[in-house]
C-alpha cells in the first residue's frame, strides 16, 4: 500500500476497525431482527405490537451499553513526532 507516507507507517487500524464493524453490525442487525420477530410474532393488538418493539428497543440499548466500554478501550491517536531541525519546525509552523 503506497500512500506517500514513510515505509514504517502502515495504516491498518482504520481498515480493520471498519471491516470488523461491518460484520458486527450485520450480526447485531440479525439478532435484533430475530428478537423483534419473536416478540411481535403473535401480536394481534397494537398494544402487543408496541410491547414487542419495546422489547427489541431495550435489547438494542443493552447491546449499546455493552459496546461503549469496549469502544473506550480502543487506542487513541499517536502523538505527532517533533521536528528534528529548525527548517522542519518553520515549515510546520507555516501550515
Amino acid at each position: 500500500m503506497d500512500d506517500g507516507r514513510p515505509g514504517e507507517f502502515v495504516a491498518v487500524g482504520p481498515t480493520a476497525i471498519e471491516n470488523g464493524g461491518t460484520g458486527a453490525r450485520a450480526l447485531d442487525d440479525g439478532v435484533l431482527a430475530v428478537i423483534l420477530q419473536h416478540s411481535t410474532g403473535d401480536a394481534h393488538t397494537p398494544s402487543a405490537l408496541a410491547d414487542g418493539f419495546g422489547t427489541a428497543f431495550w435489547w438494542s440499548v443493552a447491546f449499546t451499553a455493552a459496546a461503549v466500554p469496549l469502544c473506550l478501550l480502543l487506542p487513541g491517536l499517536p502523538e505527532p513526532a517533533a521536528p528534528d531541525d529548525a527548517a522542519e519546525a518553520e515549515a510546520a509552523a507555516r501550515v
